[in-house]
């Protein structure tokens, strides 16, 4: 049976309570300000942290380059230890900015949050979790209409990042326990979708040709053989990637969820 979602209104109302208001969410995360804030690390990455993350991405792109005929040189570490990223003036948006990627890693990524009485706190879907956010912002904060679905979709993309961000994660999940929430966790996996549609009958006689129609019959069987087996393919991926994860640490959010819980989330493979 297909669980009752909230309304926009309570789903809103929800993020109020994790969002406060300007001054207390300064207070809360940079309380001798933005520049001493542990956070600032998460929002501007020191220069190895931005060398190994082209370094890894110039490789995995490599190979792509030298089938297309061409070949480009590694990143080096002096080269971006010359080129700091400048701090904003903006304190209010880069925490925002790093609150509202914290929001949408326990929102969607496919994970639920759950109310006393069974019902979905859902935001939308991966994009729709990034307008909703967007959107609330604009709607909460001076920051004159600024953010779009872009500025939160996939969260933050790296484990160190995240894990730079604890103290946010379990700020949320404080809220949700004090609201008589649970979260319960979707260990990620690759799926598959088909808008193939079988082959439909022809209904005029006059130009039924049954070879054709077998042909498009048995290549419908076919592609949907291939669908099966690429899916159990990746069914098998997820199953040993879940086996895995039982002898490494957990991700963030679900460690700050043990901390604030004292127990793990529904769906970890603890």
């Amino acid at each position: 049976m297909e669980r009752q979602e909230k309304s926009e209104a309570e789903c809103n109302a929800l993020l109020r309570k994790i969002f406060l208001a300007s001054d207390a969410l300064l207070a809360m995360f940079a309380p001798q300000g933005w520049e001493h804030s542990p956070l600032l690390a998460a929002k501007y990455p020191s220069p190895q942290e931005r060398y190994e993350r082209s370094l890894q991405m110039h490789r995995n792109m490599q190979s792509l380059s030298q089938k297309a005929g061409r070949s480009y040189p590694e990143p080096h570490l002096e080269d971006f230890e010359k080129e700091s990223l400048p701090i904003s003036n903006a304190p209010l948006e880069d925490l925002l900015d790093l609150v509202g990627d914290c929001v949408w890693s326990i929102f969607s990524e496919n994970h639920d949050v759950v109310a006393s009485d069974g019902s979905i706190y859902h935001l939308g879907s991966w994009r729709g979790s990034g307008h909703f956010i967007a959107d609330f912002i604009n709607d909460h904060y001076p920051v004159n209409n600024k953010y779009g679905y872009l500025d939160f979709y996939m969260g933050l993309l790296y484990d160190e990042d995240r894990i730079k961000c604890l103290p946010v994660f379990r700020h949320i999940f404080e809220i949700l326990k004090q609201g008589d929430c649970d979260w319960h966790y979707s260990f990620p996996g690759v799926g598959v979708v088909s808008f193939a549609q079988p082959p439909q009958a022809n209904a005029d006689p006059a130009t039924y040709d049954p070879a054709t129609a077998l042909q498009a019959q048995m290549e419908y069987e076919a592609q949907q053989r291939d669908i099966a087996d690429l899916q159990a393919k990746f069914g098998k991926a997820r199953e040993e990637a879940m086996e895995e994860a039982r002898y490494k640490s957990p991700p963030a959010t679900v460690q700050a969820y043990w901390e604030i819980f004292g127990r793990w989330p529904q769906g970890w493979v603890a």
